[in-house]
């Protein structure tokens, strides 16, 4: 989603971008929208790992691109491999604080160490992941943050938050919204465990957005601490902003990130932040005015969940939403990939008339 939100910039810039995805071509959605805005998708199927670096070897030769950027953890070190040997120059953006431990730790250390020797160059999306590449692999590597959407994430005016709200049926209570997948990383269940420590009354009202491997656990911890009554679960959403205009604040318990994009829209609607002080979360809180870090702990949580009242006030939301958008919006972060690619590729950028 960075890519397709910045794709004018890239164009305006002269670069010219394809993709090729080693996701399920069933799961077209995405590719469709990188279509539509003048992005060629090219499925790569393979059976094997081996199979796919031999497919996208072949890819990169037919395209003959001036740079490869390669974005996945898995079967990465086949595709830098693959394309290195055609002579493209090749940039890994590492998106996670990978935890590997034993002897997947030592296998991936050596992997990086591979590309290092070919001449692979790795950026990092936040300081967390760059700190955790150099302590856990011994990688060196220039952050890169990600971004978000500034021009679609940002303040709602009154009357468009009442609509928000009242599509999603928001009672008069505190609202939060958490916004990301389902899964034991972003450590939902301790989010359920701090709203039951306070007293009924002093309970937000949680908007729950996204579904994945634990949601069906997720919703059966609710019921059985009884706060079901306070998390709303709205399953995905292809655009979380009704939900992030409709709430208060936004909460994220999350283990760790690699630099959350749902903490940045939400930003950049204007809402103070509630994030866990965890990496690639801890990166973000260091960043904005308006946010609270919490160790991750039920009653940590709960305390930090007491203390918002209600929406940051107009002034106040606009200097967060500003914040957000000068250090993490899509021109800021853009920018630093087409200076990267111009580096890589031996290119200045171009002079102006």
């Amino acid at each position: 989603m960075m890519l397709l939100s910045s794709a004018d910039l890239f164009s305006r810039s002269g670069i010219e971008l394809s993709v090729a995805s080693l996701a399920d071509p069933s799961d077209s959605e995405i590719a469709e929208q990188f279509e539509a805005a003048g992005i060629e998708v090219t499925h790569l199927v393979a059976s094997s790992r081996q199979a796919a670096a031999r497919a996208f070897r072949d890819l990169v030769v037919a395209h003959a691109p001036d740079l490869v950027h390669v974005h996945t953890e898995r079967a990465s070190a086949v595709t830098e491999l693959a394309a290195r040997s055609t002579g493209a120059p090749v940039l890994r953006s590492v998106h996670s604080v990978f935890q590997f431990d034993g002897a997947l730790r030592a296998r991936k250390a050596a992997e990086r160490l591979v590309a290092r020797v070919l001449g692979v160059t790795t950026a990092s999306v936040s300081e967390s992941v760059q700190s955790n590449e150099w302590q856990r692999f011994r990688n060196p590597s220039r952050v890169l943050h990600n971004w978000f959407n500034d021009e679609h994430f940002r303040p709602p005016d009154e009357r468009r938050r009442e609509q928000a709200r009242a599509m999603l049926e928001v009672d008069d209570r505190v609202t939060l919204a958490v916004v990301g997948n389902c899964a034991p990383v972003k450590n939902h269940a301790m989010l359920f465990e701090a709203i039951a420590r306070l007293e009924p009354d002093a309970r937000p009202l949680v908007l729950h957005v996204g579904s994945g491997s634990t949601l069906n656990d997720e919703v059966a911890l609710a019921a059985e601490l009884g706060v079901d009554d306070d998390v709303q679960f709205i399953g995905s959403m292809s655009d979380p902003r009704p939900a992030l205009w409709a709430a208060d604040g936004f909460v994220m318990p999350s283990r760790h990130e690699g630099l959350g994009i749902a903490p940045l829209e939400a930003a950049g609607a204007g809402l103070h932040l509630l994030l866990a002080d965890a990496p690639g979360l801890r990166d973000v809180a260091t960043a904005l005015p308006y946010a609270l870090t919490f160790r991750a702990r039920a009653r940590d949580l709960a305390s930090a969940l007491s203390t918002v009242a209600g929406r940051l006030d107009d002034a106040a939301a606009r200097e967060q939403s500003d914040a957000a958008r000068g250090r993490f919006g899509r021109e800021a972060g853009a920018a630093g990939w087409i200076a990267m690619y111009r580096q890589l590729v031996g290119q200045s950028a171009p002079q102006a008339p």
